[in-house]
């Protein structure tokens, strides 16, 4: 392998690599505004129990997440 051929390989990688970033923080964009609109509709006036749904909610959408950018 040439010396070319490495850095073309380099690049390819880093090419790859910033797509699926780019696809995975677009995916937290639209996670996010649908964790927004579901609190938003459920209206809960106790601050512990509503930190707690935040938590929750956090925890079900970031599980899928992780696996995605693994894969």
């Amino acid at each position: 392998m040439g010396k070319h051929e490495f850095l073309a390989t380099i690049v390819h990688l880093i090419v790859l690599i910033s797509i699926k970033l780019l696809f995975f923080y677009d995916k937290i964009a639209v996670f996010s505004r649908f964790i927004a609109f579901l609190i938003h509709k459920r209206y809960i006036t106790d601050p512990e129990q509503f930190n707690q749904q935040r938590f929750n909610c956090a925890a079900q959408m970031r599980e899928p997440l992780y696996l995605e950018l693994i894969y």
